[in-house]
């Protein structure tokens, strides 16, 4: 990975204007406040009865509002995430016994299962327009023990784990690439690290930078792009910090190229090759 220190903003061009358009009023007797828009302009939200305070889940999108389904029927209080450009919509339920994950997918609203280790405590922090999620949980220790925090990818009715112990999943791309921040409470001072997840693997940044960048500790994440390319934070000097971005080399773009140029030319060897 090229890591790159953050640079001075280049000369900005002019902003564009905004043409500003009001949304439509919610049906009559509900009260619409949004959460989460895609790519398409979709915008979902919360529907809220104003005589019984039952919410409805609900998309507007043309100039219409849809209602999903009745978010009272899952069981407690809801936190709408966001909506993909498929139209499905994730988050979680604040219930008696724990922390859920729903999904709004195929004309369907339901919870999600947990999975194996959540103990209660799943929170959805992401999904990609693959309907892949990004699933957080936290286990709550005893007095006695630290907390743990983890992630899982959750594709097709089937939950990745990408880490437990101490780790608190930040962002997904939309090929399931996932980045986070592993931490350990246990000494003085204590221990931060950037990591990825791809392609069922998991690892820490700095175990991927290039020998050219060891300096760098690399400890934060914000964000990973559809490039594979992540944002964060990193210290290159005792209580210097600088943000970064690691960039894969060869990006993942340029490898598929490379490799489909090595059979290409592998296979015109073998046609010159005489007999």
């Amino acid at each position: 990975m090229v890591l790159q220190g953050a640079q001075p903003l280049p000369a900005q061009a002019a902003l564009p204007s905004y043409r500003i358009d009001l949304l439509d009023a919610a049906p009559a007797g509900f009260t619409f406040g949004p959460a989460s828009m895609n790519d398409r302009g979709a915008i979902a939200g919360l529907a809220t009865d104003n005589s019984t305070l039952q919410q409805q889940l609900a998309l507007y999108r043309g100039g219409r509002f849809e209602f999903l389904g009745a978010l009272d029927s899952l069981g407690g209080f809801s936190d709408l995430r966001e909506v993909n450009n498929r139209g499905e919509v994730v988050g979680h339920v604040f219930r008696s016994e724990g922390v859920r994950p729903f999904i709004y997918s195929r004309g369907q609203l339901s919870l999600l299962p947990l999975p194996e280790d959540a103990r209660g405590q799943a929170r959805v922090l992401d999904i990609n327009n693959a309907g892949q999620l990004f699933v957080g949980y936290s286990i709550d220790r005893d007095k006695d023990a630290n907390d743990e925090w983890g992630a899982y990818v959750y594709d097709s009715g089937r939950y990745t784990l990408v880490s437990g112990g101490n780790y608190f999943g930040v962002d997904m791309n939309e090929k399931g690439r996932a980045v986070g921040d592993f931490f350990d409470e246990s000494g003085d001072p204590m221990i931060y690290g950037a990591n990825l997840f791809a392609s069922g693997q998991f690892a820490t940044l700095d175990s991927l930078k290039r020998p050219s960048d060891v300096p760098w500790q690399l400890l934060q994440t914000f964000a990973i792009d559809n490039r594979g390319r992540v944002l964060g934070l990193g210290s290159i000097a005792d209580n210097e910090y600088r943000f970064f971005l690691a960039t894969p080399v060869p990006e993942p773009g340029t490898l598929g190229l490379m490799l489909a140029g090595s059979t290409l030319l592998a296979a015109a060897h073998r046609r010159r090759r005489p007999r």
